[in-house]
């Protein structure tokens, strides 16, 4: 018969307060080296390197466009932002909305077919974000544009109260 090694209790302590020791130091650095920044996305939005928060959808009725084209909009805008504008630490997209009244504000600005989603947006603490910017939620809109094949192509954010033209 076997005799099987077990590791004596006089080991475990030690090994366990020593990893404890090393996650401790490991979350001193972090939070030196990021001067609290992690701690005060997560506290603001939930924000992890490994989790991001989820976009809130708030689609209405609408007389000036189909629940299926907003929604394509919706889509391509989504898109735009986890392709070209997310970054932890940076740019994040909280809430969509559609409205009738902010597609009428906006009908003159383009020619052609568009679809302009509200958004709330939060700026994290990263070294892409300028100082003023930091930490703060922003209200603006996102541009979609119906193209000749009947899809939806995003083409950008600007702030709410600003009135130029996207690119």
């Amino acid at each position: 018969m076997a005799s099987k090694n077990k590791i004596g209790i006089e080991y475990v302590f030690p090994v366990t307060i020593v990893s404890l020791l090393g996650i401790c130091f490991i979350i001193t650095l972090i939070l030196c080296f990021t001067h609290g920044a992690m701690m005060k996305l997560y506290n603001d939005i939930g924000a992890t390197p490994w989790k991001k928060p989820k976009t809130e959808i708030s689609v209405s009725g609408s007389e000036l466009y189909s629940h299926e084209d907003i929604m394509s909009a919706v889509e391509a805008t989504k898109k735009l932002y986890e392709d070209e504008w997310y970054t932890y630490n940076g740019a994040y997209l909280l809430k969509l909305s559609y409205s009738d009244e902010l597609n009428e504000l906006k009908k003159n600005e383009n020619s052609g077919e568009w679809i302009y989603l509200g958004a709330t947006m939060y700026t994290g603490y990263g070294s892409n974000v300028s100082e003023a910017d930091k930490g703060k939620y922003h209200e603006a809109y996102w541009a979609a544009e119906k193209q000749p094949d009947g899809s939806w192509v995003c083409h950008g954010c600007a702030p709410i109260n600003e009135s130029k033209q996207l690119s």
